[in-house]
């Protein structure tokens, strides 16, 4: 008998930002960035962490979180504005099944950034310490049999 092993956890992704003006000073080069995936067919929530180069959870209270997902040819595929968790530099971004009706299956690039709420310049966010502001998000098939 084979014994598999299934996961409900929260698919949590860590983003480092530059203190919102004040500059990294310390970084923790993560080994394995991972690559989030979303799949068609149901609702995906990802859960963001805002943290500076020591680690530090970032308060991001002001600011509105905003997940950009760009097709291999730059186009934007997805932008969709995240949810504060009411903890300190926590937001959940639900990409929809509506929103991915009209993307195949396929790899995607996203940005984050944060937009005060007074519409000044917007904050990049960064997917790893060595200040890449592209992440990778996967679409795929959800497929069940009826």
């Amino acid at each position: 008998m084979q014994i598999v092993s299934r996961y409900l956890v929260t698919n949590k992704t860590v983003l480092v930002i530059d203190d919102i003006g004040t500059g990294i000073v310390t970084e923790y080069r993560k080994l394995y960035e991972k690559n989030l995936k979303a799949w068609r067919g149901i609702d995906n929530t990802f859960a963001f962490e805002v943290k500076n180069g020591d680690q530090k959870l970032v308060d991001i209270t002001g600011y509105i979180p905003v997940f950009r997902g760009f097709d291999e040819y730059k186009q934007q595929m997805l932008n969709i504005q995240g949810t504060p968790t009411g903890s300190k530099g926590r937001f959940d971004v639900t990409v929809t099944a509506e929103s991915l009706d009209d993307i195949e299956g396929q790899y995607l690039s996203y940005v984050v950034t944060l937009i005060p709420e007074d519409s000044t310049t917007e904050v990049l966010t960064y997917a790893d310490t060595q200040f890449d502001a592209e992440g990778t998000i996967e679409i795929k098939e959800f497929q069940t049999s009826s």
